[in-house]
């Protein structure tokens, strides 16, 4: 009885072993087994961390270089190109200063040898000098279209002697020279040098040139080119100058028609003044005229006003561009 219990317990300790102790090849890892796999899957990841870090430091190491390459060629290039820009403003001052105390120059040649001229002509033909004298000279145009442009010329070279200087007073002279030299130029040097030259062109052209000047006094007194010099060359000064120059024309572009107007009908008025105290008409084919011509013709002219203000406006923005437009250089 006893023998028999002993061996159902022994056989019961042998299951339950064979139960709970499985064999090393088994599916059950070892505990030791277990923490080496964990320690590998451990290291796998930090590999894959460190390695991930290592390309994100070198992909963003090669971005920088990258950006910072692409930077300094622009900023290379803006610099570059600003240098240029700034080198070819100084040429173009530097050209207009040029080109302003050259012109000065010869226009103050030109008055003396107009002054010596017009004595030498007025000795001989006393009968001109009688004829003229209450309209004072103004009643020619080219004289009100010299004393414009040579106003101006001697204007812009003050300004161009006093621009180094950055005085408090200086640079209210400065502005308000500058606003003076713009309205002279855009409103009265422009249109008087338009209309100069082709109203001298064309009558000579459709006309007898004895119905605009007095041949005899050109033929004996004065050369063809002070003649030219008088009538031809004020509208080429004009163009260099527009090329040389930015001037500001106003926002409200009918303001400086009104000016480019209002020269035309000062003018007018001063023939037509000059002539009711009993001067004789400054040029003979207006003595041709009659009242209804005349009227067209004045009419005409301030339309070529007009029109040349217009075109100096067109002429400055083609040149300087939309930009420059409405600042005072």
């Amino acid at each position: 009885m006893k023998s028999s219990l002993r061996s159902q317990q022994s056989l019961m300790r042998s299951r339950n072993s064979r139960r709970f102790s499985a064999p090393a090849t088994g599916p059950y890892p070892k505990p030791e087994d277990e923490m080496g796999d964990a320690r590998n899957q451990d290291g796998r990841e930090e590999k894959c961390i460190q390695d991930s870090v290592r390309q994100r430091s070198a992909f963003t190491a090669e971005d920088m270089t990258n950006s910072t390459r692409i930077a300094l060629q622009r900023a290379g290039v803006s610099f570059i190109t600003e240098s240029i820009a700034e080198i070819h403003n100084r040429m173009r001052f530097a050209a207009a200063q040029v080109f302003h105390a050259c012109t000065a120059f010869y226009l103050l040649t030109m008055d003396v040898l107009y002054a010596l001229k017009l004595i030498e002509v007025l000795t001989v033909r006393t009968d001109l000098l009688w004829a003229h004298y209450r309209g004072l000279g103004l009643q020619f145009f080219t004289v009100w279209s010299q004393i414009a442009q040579q106003s101006y010329f001697f204007l812009a070279l003050g300004y161009d002697v006093i621009e180094p200087r950055n005085d408090a007073i200086i640079k209210h002279l400065k502005k308000y020279l500058r606003i003076l030299k713009a309205v002279c130029f855009t409103s009265v040097v422009v249109p008087t040098a338009v209309l100069v030259t082709v109203n001298f062109w064309v009558l000579n052209l459709l006309l007898d040139p004895a119905l605009i000047e007095d041949t005899q006094v050109l033929q004996d007194y004065v050369p063809s080119w002070m003649d030219h010099s008088l009538h031809t060359s004020v509208l080429l000064f004009t163009l260099a100058e527009l090329l040389l120059s930015h001037r500001p024309y106003p926002r409200w572009s009918t303001l400086g028609r009104m000016r480019s107007t209002v020269v035309v009908l000062a003018y007018t008025s001063w023939v037509t003044l000059a002539v009711l105290l009993g001067s004789a008409w400054p040029y003979p084919y207006m003595r041709l005229m009659s009242v209804t011509q005349r009227l067209g013709y004045v009419v005409a002219n301030c339309a070529l006003a007009v029109w040349s203000y217009h075109l100096g406006e067109m002429i400055n923005t083609a040149f300087w561009g939309k930009k420059a437009q409405n600042r005072v250089k």
